[in-house]
């Protein structure tokens, strides 16, 4: 919160880049935005998320889909001289437009991935990279880094990697907290590699009623012997 963030979005519209920003933050259904359909006593709420949005955040989107890890550079290089940013997000990566002559698929992932690192290196930002999933990894229910689509030197580059799943439990209680309904809503999202003082490989995570995002989940008290 409060840093200036780049989001270099490659399949999405900003337009709906921004909307479901807006939906997280306001808690206005993304829907509701884009029908007109907003409750009188939820545009007071919108209004000071645009605000937010716009001002306290410092939110940059870009959609155009001609991206190159040059260009990408020169425009984070701007930015960051002009409004000081610090962090981008790259929605996806394998969406980059750099010339590649090869035949495998890896080697252009895993070129690609050693500019976004020298580039993240050189200009001292932090990168959210976005990358998709090989057939079996989507067909897995935990799906882990070697369904990652690509080289495994996206593996070694990433100083954070994350997979998000289907919920998977990690032990007996939690398996038994939730009911099947409940289970739809919620989503696992597992470390593949962090650093070592990171307190937790599996985070629950459950998603808002209506609203593009998800939130902590609190795992209910439950004992084996209630089971």
């Amino acid at each position: 919160q409060g840093v200036p963030v780049a989001y270099y979005s490659m399949e999405m519209a900003r337009t709906s880049v921004a909307r479901r920003q807006l939906s997280t933050l306001s808690g206005v259904g993304e829907r509701a935005m884009r029908t007109g359909q907003v409750a009188d006593a939820e545009i007071g709420a919108l209004l000071n998320s645009i605000n937010k949005l716009s001002c306290a955040y410092s939110f940059f989107i870009s959609d155009d889909r001609h991206w190159t890890t040059s260009s990408l550079r020169a425009d984070l290089s701007r930015l960051m001289a002009e409004h000081g940013v610090r962090v981008f997000v790259l929605d996806y990566m394998e969406k980059l437009k750099d010339p590649w002559h090869g035949q495998e698929d890896y080697g252009r992932t895993a070129m690609l991935s050693d500019r976004i690192t020298d580039i993240a290196y050189d200009l001292g930002v932090h990168a959210l990279v976005i990358q998709r999933m090989t057939k079996s990894g989507f067909a897995a229910h935990t799906a882990g880094a070697e369904h990652m689509s690509g080289s495994s030197q996206l593996i070694h580059d990433g100083d954070i990697v994350g997979v998000l799943n289907e919920f998977t439990p990690v032990d007996e209680a939690e398996k038994h907290s939730v009911s099947a309904e409940e289970i739809k809503n919620l989503r696992t999202l597992t470390f593949a590699k962090l650093r070592e003082e990171a307190p937790r490989r599996h985070v629950h995570l459950v998603q808002r009623p209506g609203i593009p995002a998800f939130a902590d989940w609190a795992r209910p008290t439950i004992s084996l012997e209630d089971v």
